[in-house]
């Protein structure tokens, strides 16, 4: 693999014009991206056009804690930026370094009001217009035609030249968030409050950027002082200053190189790492941030057609993740892992923010036990030998394909090498029920071992029909059960059962009808 010069790469995520998107495209998939990830993925000549691509977000971020081995401190690096140097027409390239901070982004926020939407003013996501639904704004809720204020709290002393807003809209009857009436940027001065000497006037454009610049001030602390409307109130998307833009470094001690590969029928992610030091490193965390369109909005005809309901199944090699419209109507999106690739933690990241996928998490394990959490997976890290050495790098895949409908995803879980999976009467089971399941693969199957061996019985009970293996099992063993269905390469598949007092100690409420159910676990 190439070496990547120590330069700065810094892309302008807000505040000035981007480069203009470009594409990639297939008999099924139609994809843009930008200088910061893929920025929008549809089936091609889909009926309801559905983005699976959150608005103002983009594919291809990741998150990576590392470190050398016996070093106390993680390192990170998380943003992904173009490689120009482009493999093939059906192929785009990013390398992923570490982003730096700007004077906003690590600012403290404070408001005259108390809003858990404060992280907005800051987190580097500009819509496509004032109106935009999809994404984080701060909005003073509550309040009418009043004068309030946001504001910025620096660690130490910060010369500010210019600040960039963009306003809210939101046509709310009843809480109306309209373009403000006036505003003006203050600054601390001891404990007083000043206001900058701007050359020009103060925007309230929507749609669009509203900057002033003025004469150079340093101060620990930045306000906004905004006079609203008559009756109504008003919103920011993004505060910026200085018109920084996102910065990004090549991380010193490990490349991270991910490519986009449009194969036949598919949409192949790859993620390679590689040791760049003489040390020995660790890879903690390795997540893949997964930032689709699951934000709901309150067109009812938008929601149907163009939101998305997640589905996941988080059981090491053998998971998978599918995206279906809330109307259920096809195409769904799967993906799986290929080869040895494997999924083992989760976590949300709040508000139209998605949920991060784990490959490796012991950094994240060691957050959630300090915390007093549990996760029923093991949380795994990565060892990289030195450069040079074997076993310096390594490489993931997955691997993402349309289905139809959801049978359709069944089969193309049994053709990617993962596995379609039945179960009756559920994973949730009366201790004096027996429970059984049907696994569909191509793998061979080494064999079901249970985490309570002394209280667990396991039958296999054969093929019934091709490639479909059934098992049947009893469990003695209140509360959590864990199966795992190894295979080959130490690969696994994990099924989490829930048992719970037998039938006769409770009271029925309805009869127990047996199903086929494909269950999506998170292996919590």
């Amino acid at each position: 693999m190439r070496s990547v010069p120590p330069l700065l790469l810094s892309a302008t995520f807000f505040f000035a014009p981007l480069a203009s998107a470009q594409s990639l495209r297939n008999s099924q998939f139609q994809l843009a991206y930008s200088s910061s990830g893929m920025t929008s993925l549809k089936h091609v000549q889909d009926k309801y056009d559905t983005d699976y691509i959150a608005a103002g977000r983009t594919l291809g971020d990741l998150l990576i804690r590392y470190r050398s081995t016996g070093a106390r401190d993680w390192k990170k690096a998380s943003a992904a930026t173009l490689d120009t140097h482009s493999p093939g027409p059906d192929s785009v390239l990013f390398s992923v370094g570490e982003l730096l901070p700007t004077i906003a982004t690590s600012a403290r926020t404070s408001a005259s009001i108390r809003s858990p939407a404060l992280f907005a003013l800051n987190d580097q996501l500009l819509p496509g217009n004032s109106h935009e639904t999809n994404l984080p704004r701060f909005i003073w809720f509550g309040r009418k035609g009043t004068t309030e204020w946001v504001q910025y709290d620096f660690s130490e002393q910060k010369q500010v030249r210019s600040v960039q807003v963009y306003w809210s809209i939101q046509d709310d009857e009843n809480n109306p968030c309209k373009l403000p009436k006036s505003w003006r940027v203050l600054y601390r001065e001891g404990e007083n409050w000043k206001e900058v000497n701007p050359p020009s006037s103060y925007g309230v454009a929507a749609d669009q950027t509203n900057e002033v610049a003025f004469p150079p001030v340093t101060t620990a602390a930045l306000r906004l002082e905004v006079q609203f409307q008559e009756g109504a109130t008003a919103g920011i998307f993004e505060w910026g200053i200085n018109n920084e833009g996102k910065k990004v470094v090549p991380t010193p001690d490990v490349q991270t190189k991910e490519s986009f590969h449009l194969q036949d029928n598919a949409l192949l992610w790859t993620i390679s790492l590689e040791n760049t030091s003489v040390n020995e490193l660790e890879i903690g965390d390795l997540a893949l941030p997964l930032p689709f369109n699951t934000q709901y909005v309150w067109d009812k005809t938008a929601t149907y057609t163009k939101r998305l309901i997640p589905h996941a199944l988080i059981a090491g090699n053998g998971s998978f993740l599918f995206w279906m419209r809330t109307n259920t109507e096809g195409p769904y999106l799967v993906m799986t892992p290929v080869g040895s690739s494997k999924l083992e933690y989760f976590e949300p990241h709040g508000f139209g923010r998605g949920v991060a996928y784990y490959i490796h998490s012991a950094a994240s394990g060691e957050d959630l036990r300090a915390k007093g959490g549990t996760w029923r997976l093991p949380h795994t890290k990565l060892v990289l030998a030195p450069q040079g050495q074997r076993g310096d790098a390594v490489a993931y895949e997955f691997k993402f394909r349309w289905a139809e409908d959801y049978a359709a995803v069944r089969n193309v879980l049994y053709e990617e090498g993962a596995f379609d999976i039945n179960v009756v009467p559920g994973m949730t089971i009366p201790s004096d029920l027996t429970s059984m399941f049907s696994v569909r693969t191509h793998n061979k199957i080494l064999e079901v071992a249970a985490e309570h061996p002394q209280e667990t019985k396991i039958d296999y009970l054969g093929e019934r029909g091709k490639d479909v293996h059934l098992y049947q099992v009893r469990f003695s063993r209140l509360g959590e059960n864990l199966l795992k269905v190894r295979y080959a390469n130490d690969s696994y598949l994990a099924l989490e059962f829930f048992v719970t007092e037998p039938l006769a100690c409770s009271k029925p409420t309805k009869s127990l009808t047996p199903t086929l159910s494909m269950e999506f676990r998170t292996g919590r």
